[in-house]
């Protein structure tokens, strides 16, 4: 793993429940504005899905960045309508509403805190009781993305694709 992935899973730790924060917004606090795909990348070959809360990062759009075919996307959706966040007709979150500034990152401020939020990661209990019960129609549920998807359902972690 590198040092710029250890930095984004850091970063990524410390979003609030019900927050949401874009793949650029992480890569400028990181100091490396031009390295959202990077982002991207890291979150979605995560070593550790359950620890991560992955699904609060969306496009700059406030839209969820997973291809419609993959059932991590409707995981997504899910997770973070389980925590409050609201999705327009079109599929995007207000990010007046859910964004998050990042607390201590520069020109950024923690709302989740001023709101009352807690912090944290969901635990893999928590996101199977959430994928269980709003995604029953999926044969399969994965939490994350990509080749870092963890099957919630068996526990089990895919083999990496090669690409």
């Amino acid at each position: 793993m590198t040092d710029f992935e250890e930095s984004v899973y850091a970063l990524v730790r410390r979003i609030p429940r019900g927050r949401v924060v874009s793949y650029g917004a992480i890569a400028a606090m990181l100091g490396k504005p031009r390295a959202a795909r990077g982002v991207g990348r890291a979150l979605r070959d995560l070593p550790d899905p359950e620890g991560i809360p992955w699904w609060r990062v969306l496009n700059r759009n406030g839209e969820i960045s997973i291809p419609p075919i993959d059932h991590a996307r409707r995981l997504q959706r899910v997770l973070l309508e389980g925590e409050g966040v609201e999705f327009d007709a079109r599929g995007r979150v207000d990010w007046r509403r859910f964004g998050w500034g990042g607390e201590g990152a520069v020109g950024g401020e923690d709302r989740g805190a001023a709101d009352g939020q807690g912090r944290g990661e969901a635990t893999g209990a928590e996101v199977a009781g959430i994928a269980s019960g709003a995604a029953a129609t999926a044969d399969t549920v994965r939490a994350g993305s990509g080749t870092g998807a963890r099957d919630v359902a068996s526990g089990v972690t895919p083999p990496r694709r090669r690409r």
